[in-house]
């Protein structure tokens, strides 16, 4: 009985995270598709934190899947469960959403950068290589 409890525990618990990352997939595929589609007036990541925020995620979620990988491969390999339990299938699908989750992710960040490129300021044209050399020397560097 306690291994059916368990059973139930870890397909219940690996449910609730599909749903969730399938939500968030959802909205975030929302929110990229209404970047590439709506032109915006303002910029959406002035700082670059909020693409910084969503790689950290996508790090976060890599390393989720690698963990769900190996729990799948226990489940496969653990001599009480069978397959008809459905636990090694369960984290399938987990693996899936993630991934999906990640790729979407990505999307969005993509879409976030080229909104807010499509919105910057045009520079101008340089009349020679100096006025150039000395306009790229003024911008700030990342490494500073």
């Amino acid at each position: 009985m306690a291994l059916l409890e368990d059973i139930e525990s870890v397909l219940s618990a690996v449910q609730f995270l599909q749903d969730a990352f399938l939500s968030l997939s959802r909205y975030y595929g929302r929110e990229a598709q209404r970047l590439v589609e709506v032109p915006g007036r303002q910029k959406w990541d002035l700082d670059g934190s909020r693409r910084k925020r969503l790689l950290r995620t996508q790090t976060l979620l890599k390393e989720f899947r690698a963990n769900w990988v190996r729990c799948r491969e226990s489940a496969r390999e653990e001599k009480s469960l069978r397959e008809e339990d459905g636990v090694a299938d369960a984290y399938d699908r987990l693996i899936q959403v993630t991934t999906d989750l990640h790729n979407t992710i990505n999307e969005l960040r993509w879409a976030i950068g080229e909104h807010d490129a499509d919105l910057a300021k045009a520079i101008g044209r340089f009349g020679d290589l100096e006025k150039l050399t000395a306009h790229l020397n003024a911008l700030p560097r990342s490494d500073q």
